[in-house]
Formats: C-alpha cells, structure tokens, sequence
C-alpha cells in the first residue's frame, strides 16, 4: 500500500509519480481520480487483480494465469498482454478496453452503463442487467445473458 504520512498534504495542483518495482503483483488498486500506468510488462507467475474505483484509471500490460478487474463508478482500465482466464465487473458507467487481453476464457459481469471491449480465443460468459455493452473479439462461443438495453456484439 502506498500512502501518505498522517498529517501530511499532497499539493493536488502538482503531478506526483511514484515508481514502484517488485518481483510480482497480487493486487494493484486505483481509487478517486488517480492513474496507474505500467511502463513494462508485467508478468506474474500467479493471479493479479486490478481495481477501479470512482474516476481512477489503470492501464496495463501483463502476463499472468488469471486477470481479474473489478471497476466501480466512472473508472477506466485497459489491458494488453495475456492470460488463460480474464474476469471482468463492472458497475457503473466504467470503460474497459481489453481487446489486446488475448484471453482463453472471458466472462463479463455489467450492472449500469458500462462498456466492455474484450477478447476470448475458447469462450465468452456473463452477464448484463441495465444499459450495459459488450464488444468482443476472438473465435470464442458466446454466452452472456441480458436484461434492460444491454447488448453484446462480436466485433471482428
């Protein structure tokens, strides 16, 4: 976790960058109107999960077994790289564009208005309740269910 010292202000009119260096990543975390910005690869033995919440913004290129990402409110995250299985949740009005995510397995899981691009090479699953979308890539078969103006789309 990094965080500031009790009693101590960031002047918010300044950008601040903090570079951060490990030999692997279980959970990289975005809340209130931050950006997390990988300039690497990242690639990880073991699963990794990304989180958004409210404006917050990751983008990210990794490699790892299992990529999971949970967007709440108005966060964005895009993802390059691979994995096996990609799980997605968004509630909100949250953008995920993970087209370059080649992923085995996908599931999407929308409530709101959030739009989701992603790539499934075996299978897409989820669901969709609200004005959410899906926009998908890849050979995979398709099954998401819906409800309200939700819709699912192959773009390829």
């Amino acid at each position: 976790v990094i965080e500031t010292k009790s009693g101590y202000n960031i002047d918010a009119s300044q950008e601040l960058k903090v570079h951060v260096t490990a030999p692997a990543f279980k959970e990289i975390e975005a809340s209130g109107a931050c950006n997390i910005i990988s300039e690497a690869k990242i690639n990880n033995a073991g699963p990794i999960a990304l989180r958004v919440s409210g404006a917050g913004e990751i983008k990210m290129d990794l490699s790892a077994p299992r990529v999971d990402a949970d967007l709440s409110g108005a966060g964005n995250v895009s993802i390059n790289g691979e994995t096996k299985e990609f799980n997605l949740g968004l509630s909100g009005a949250g953008e995920a564009k993970c087209y370059n995510l080649k992923s085995e397995t996908t599931r999407v899981d929308i409530s709101g208005a959030g739009t989701a691009e992603v790539f499934a090479s075996v299978a897409l699953t989820g669901s969709i309740s609200g004005a959410g979308t899906i926009n998908y890539k890849g050979g995979g078969s398709s099954n998401v269910s819906t409800s309200g103006a939700a819709s699912v789309n192959k773009a390829d």
